[in-house]
Formats: C-alpha cells, structure tokens, sequence
C-alpha cells in the first residue's frame, strides 16, 4: 500500500491530491455465492426490462442469422440455335403459348423452332434422372 499523487483539474489550475492505492483482492467463493444469492431475491420481483430470465440467456443466438431459403435461385436457360449458330438467353427468344403453363420456343432471329418448355415434362424427366428405376 503505497501513497500517490494525482494530478486533477482544479478550475484553470491543476493540483496534486492524494490517492491510496491497494492491492487487488479477488473474490472468494463463498462471497460470489451470496452475492448471486442477494442478486436472484432482489431481481425476482422485477418486472420490465430489468428482469432478464437464466433461460433467455443461455437460449441467445449469437452472430449473423442463419440464411433461410425458400426456393433455389435457378440460373436462366440458355437456347442454342444451330441455323444462325448463337447462344440466345431465356429472356430473349420467342414464346408462344402451347397449352397450359406449355409454351414452344424459337429463336428471335431466323424463326427456328427450338422446343418446348413444359414445366411438367422437365420435372418428370429430372425426376426419373435423380432416382433412376431402372438401376444403371
């Protein structure tokens, strides 16, 4: 325990003060166990934002949140032409509607027929590819 001097503002001076030092002591363990004791009596009654309960502590998440897909984002289809010999985006060739939810695609600049785009075709067939019946 040693006696030191401080230097603090005093109005438009300065001035030494003071100040005894002492060691660091840590907390027993029976003190910090009466200290959570009188904590959880005093804070039981309280209502608000001050009463936080054990069970919301321990169930916080932390860090950014888990990225929740709902759909996968499925890259646009690309058409390829072999008359005029181009690769043609899936928002840029020609649609005409063949049914429900059906539609036959051609190529925007020499009129080509490319196919049809049946929802319900290419379900089945990725379907039939993914769990394949046959065994092969």
């Amino acid at each position: 325990m040693s006696d030191e001097n401080f230097i603090v503002n005093d109005g438009d001076g300065a001035k030494l003060v003071p100040v005894e030092s002492k060691e660091l002591t840590l907390m027993s363990d029976e003190n910090f166990k009466k200290m959570a004791e009188h904590e959880a009596e005093t804070t039981k009654d309280v209502a608000g934002p001050l009463a936080i309960s054990p069970e919301l502590v321990a169930k916080r998440k932390r860090g950014r949140p888990r990225k929740v897909v709902t759909e996968e984002a499925k890259p646009p289809r690309q058409w390829y032409c072999s008359t005029c010999r181009e690769t043609i985006a899936d928002h840029n060739v020609m649609k005409i509607g063949a049914g429900d939810k059906r539609y036959a695609v051609f190529c925007p600049q020499c009129c080509k027929s490319l196919g049809f785009l049946d929802p319900a075709v290419l379900e089945t067939v990725a379907k039939l590819i993914r769990d394949n019946p046959t065994g092969k």
